[in-house]
């Protein structure tokens, strides 16, 4: 799905419908996912459509840019060691309109349900988008034509 796309378009996968459609001078954008639905006017003449995957801050709204990330099993590090590790977290969809010199940001969307936490005390903690997640050593196969991998990278 990730890509870009030459207009007008029509995508049907995985619970998103996302239109394109070529309507006198003008296109029209209409899109579902989860129950939302969105309908934009694109007084634009030429250009593409880019799908890309951003990170999870956007939707519902901008609530908070820190994201807390528990792991499935206790991680013990020894002293001075380093490691790098993988994890999965949820990712938002993004559409941008792309000319050959700019490009605009359309919608953003999401296929995971969203859920918060405070980390810290309430006086001087941070809101965060809450997120469990194994510890990989490689990075981990995603499939990003499934539900599960939208919601996951």
């Amino acid at each position: 799905m990730f890509g870009t796309y030459d207009m007008p378009l029509s995508i049907e996968q995985e619970g998103i419908s996302l239109y394109i459609e070529k309507e006198g001078e003008v296109y029209s954008y209409s899109r579902e996912c989860l129950e939302e639905k969105v309908k934009r006017t694109l007084l634009i003449s030429d250009g593409k459509l880019l799908i890309n995957p951003v990170e999870p801050l956007n939707k519902p709204k901008s609530i908070t840019p820190h994201l807390l990330v528990k792991f499935e099993k206790k991680l013990v590090v020894g002293p001075q060691a380093t490691k790098k590790i993988f994890l999965t977290f949820p990712i938002e969809i993004a559409t941008y309109i792309a000319t050959e010199s700019d490009f605009q940001l359309l919608d953003i969307f999401t296929l995971t349900n969203q859920k918060f936490t405070l980390y810290g005390d309430a006086r001087n903690g941070f809101i965060c988008k809450y997120w469990k997640s194994e510890a990989y050593s490689v990075i981990p196969t995603v499939n990003v034509l499934s539900k599960e991998s939208l919601s996951s990278v």
